[in-house]
C-alpha cells in the first residue's frame, strides 16, 4: 500500500513535470512574441516631414503621419476641412494615442486657414443664409481657433 501511494506521488510528479514543460515552452513562446512586438514598436526611422525637416520617428507616429497627410490632402473628395483638434479626434478614432495624433496632427504640414476655408464654403452650402457670425461659431465648434475660422469666413466673402 505504501509503495502505491509512492508510486502514485512519483506519476504525479512525472505528470506535473510534463506541465511544467509544456507551460516553460508556451511562456517562452510568448516572450518572444512580446520581444519582436516591443522591438518593433520602438524601432525609430528616419522620415522627411512635409516642412523639409528630418526627424526620426516610431512605425506608429509614422503610420499617424501618414493618415493624417491623407486626410489632408484629400479633404476635397471627403467634404470635410479639418481643424487640428478634429483631425487628432479622427486619429484617435482610429486607435492611435493622443500623443501619436498630435504628433501628426503638428507635423501633417496643414494650413489649417485653407482648411477652415474649405470647410466654411461646405456650411455655405448647407446654410446658404449664413451670417459671418455664423460661419465663425460653427468652425469653432469644429475647433478651428478664432483666427482660422475668421480667416475661413473671410476667405468666403464674409469681410
Amino acid at each position: 500500500m505504501a509503495d502505491q501511494q509512492t508510486n502514485k506521488k512519483q506519476q504525479m510528479t512525472a505528470k506535473e513535470k510534463r506541465l511544467f514543460g509544456i507551460l516553460a515552452v508556451i511562456i517562452v513562446f510568448l516572450s518572444g512574441i512580446l520581444f519582436l512586438v516591443f522591438e518593433y514598436a520602438s524601432r525609430e526611422t528616419e522620415i522627411t516631414l512635409p516642412n523639409g525637416s528630418v526627424v526620426s520617428v516610431t512605425p506608429d507616429e509614422k503610420k499617424a503621419l501618414e493618415k493624417a497627410c491623407s486626410y489632408i490632402d484629400n479633404y476635397l473628395e471627403d467634404y470635410n476641412g479639418y481643424s487640428h483638434q478634429e483631425l487628432m479626434e479622427k486619429l484617435q478614432r482610429n486607435g492611435f494615442s493622443a500623443e501619436t495624433a498630435r504628433f501628426a496632427a503638428d507635423n501633417c504640414g496643414a494650413n489649417w486657414n485653407e482648411q477652415a476655408a474649405y470647410q466654411a464654403g461646405v456650411y455655405l452650402v448647407i446654410y446658404p443664409n449664413s451670417t459671418k457670425d455664423r460661419i465663425i461659431d460653427l468652425l469653432l465648434y469644429e475647433g478651428f481657433t478664432y483666427a482660422q475660422a475668421l480667416a475661413g469666413a473671410q476667405a468666403n466673402g464674409f469681410y
